[in-house]
């Protein structure tokens, strides 16, 4: 083990009062002496987007770096992105590892989408003339309708779905075996159809927090060619995505899009068009298989009360292909996993502490086998597991019902909710005799250790956390533990 001493921890203590994320507090200053900027990804009105990598870790990331005197009256907009970034936890959904605040700046420190957009790839596949598989499209919307129906179930709407929003990390299974063509179908060729996708559900600048009874709001907002005919209206509600992300699916599988709408500036023109109630354009995903063109009239119904909602489309047949055919290594690695979540009681709080610090760094692509038990423990594709539903998932496995409830009540580290959110279940898989995170447990000491003399103080293990700090009487009960680092 790296440790070699954990002083006056005790056993099944939960680390209470735990916030979701430490980038609740904005970092003074700026983060060039954590981060080396190696190149500009992007330019926006507001400023630009680098990547830049981590001087320790070596981890690629990319920084948002927002230039205040541009923002002028568009601040409660970027302060509620930042806030929708903070609450929201999937691994679908763009990260906020932390943000830096100068006089003149906003820096967002995020994960690094190092395949692109969405969009991208799909002009890519037009210009082969063959289409994109049909498991590769199914995998897509399973995430993208996963991130969702998270951000639906956090009280959000994203407003602005498209495929230039969507962006694609690379997945820790490289040649995938079952992304592959349907019998007779001669699909694109391009490599990063081979691979499993992952996407990255990006630019929350427009969402908005949705109040239910309220659908009345002030201007429409979004991207034209994906918004829903009742956003043109005022009328804001989760289904509003619902739509967009119908248009995803009919750009994947045609590549082009459902209506040949042409926005001039004109809202009471782009309101009579859909007043209209124009037909989509059928035709151009005639060869889509039946299960697909039934998912898009449901996702691209015009009367808002008759269109699905974010969590059906999760039940649907077509979106239910990428649930087939996964390897057998992965329900291997399931059950190892199920029982490992299964003992996380056993565990002191100083681990699961070490253990929270890593869940927060890791890239939600690299994964994959603790993305498979997740989902499957998700039964309602909220991307929050609920306490009950843990010990339910436990006892059908076999384990008894005390033991199942001390489970759930220990991956919840936050204990100021009834469920364990993505990051809390990441940090319930790990392992740190995995000699693997040596690096990073030695790191987090390291850093931690501010005078540099082998242990850990009070002060040391709050800094760990800033947000912990509550929890530091129930952690370490005496004035001082000290903790040595072998």
């Amino acid at each position: 083990m790296i440790f070699s001493d954990i002083a006056h921890l005790q056993q099944d203590m939960s680390v209470q009062a735990l916030q979701k994320d430490v980038a609740e507090t904005a970092i003074p200053g700026t983060p060039d002496s954590r981060y080396e900027i190696c190149e500009t990804l992007g330019k926006g009105t507001y400023g630009e987007v680098v990547k830049a990598k981590d001087k320790q870790t070596r981890q690629t990331r990319a920084i948002k770096i927002i230039n205040k005197e541009k923002v002028h009256g568009d601040m409660a907009f970027l302060k509620q992105e930042i806030q929708n970034l903070i609450q929201l936890d999937h691994p679908h959904v763009l990260k906020l590892l932390e943000f830096y605040n100068s006089p003149d700046r906003i820096f967002l420190v995020t994960d690094h989408c190092s395949r692109g957009e969405l969009h991208k790839h799909i002009c890519d596949a037009k210009n082969s003339w063959k289409p994109i598989p049909q498991v590769w499209i199914a995998h897509v919307m399973q995430q993208l309708l996963g991130a969702v129906t998270h951000i639906h179930a956090n009280g959000i709407i994203h407003l602005d779905i498209k495929s230039q929003n969507i962006m694609l990390m690379p997945a820790l299974e490289t040649k995938v075996r079952f992304v592959q063509a349907e019998p007779n179908e001669a699909v694109c060729s391009i490599d990063i159809f081979k691979e499993l996708p992952h996407i990255i559900v990006i630019d929350l600048g427009v969402a908005t927090i949705f109040q239910p009874g309220n659908f009345k709001r002030g201007n429409p907002m979004g991207t034209p060619s994906t918004m829903a005919p009742e956003v043109w209206r005022g009328e804001i509600t989760p289904k509003a995505d619902v739509f967009s992300c119908g248009c995803v699916l009919f750009e994947l599988l045609s590549f082009q899009t459902p209506w040949d709408f042409k926005y001039r500036g004109n809202k009471q023109e782009a309101r009579n068009f859909w007043e209209a109630k124009p037909r989509p354009h059928w035709e151009r995903v005639q060869r889509a298989p039946a299960d697909a063109q039934s998912l898009m009239a449901k996702m691209l119904e015009q009367d808002r009360p008759r269109r699905m909602n974010a969590a059906d489309g999760l039940k649907d047949a077509f979106v239910s292909r990428a649930s087939e055919g996964l390897p057998v290594t992965q329900m291997e690695k399931g059950l190892k996993l199920i029982n490992r979540l299964v003992t996380t009681c056993e565990r002191d709080a100083f681990y699961k502490l070490i253990c929270l610090k890593i869940a927060q760094d890791w890239p939600p692509n690299e994964m994959p086998s603790f993305k498979s038990v997740f989902k499957e423990f998700d039964d309602e594709g909220t991307g929050v597991l609920q306490e009950s539903v843990l010990v339910r998932k436990f006892v059908n496995c076999g384990y008894e019902e005390q033991q199942a409830k001390r489970a759930a009540s220990a991956m919840n580290l936050s204990q100021n909710k009834n469920a364990v959110d993505w990051t809390e279940f990441v940090a319930a898989c790990i392992d740190l005799g995995n000699p693997k995170l040596e690096p990073s447990i030695h790191l987090i000491f390291h850093n931690a250790d501010k005078d540099s003399d082998g242990l850990l103080s009070m002060e040391d293990v709050r800094s760990l956390l800033p947000e912990v700090e509550p929890a530091l009487p129930s952690l370490c009960p005496l004035a001082y533990a000290a903790i040595s680092v072998c």
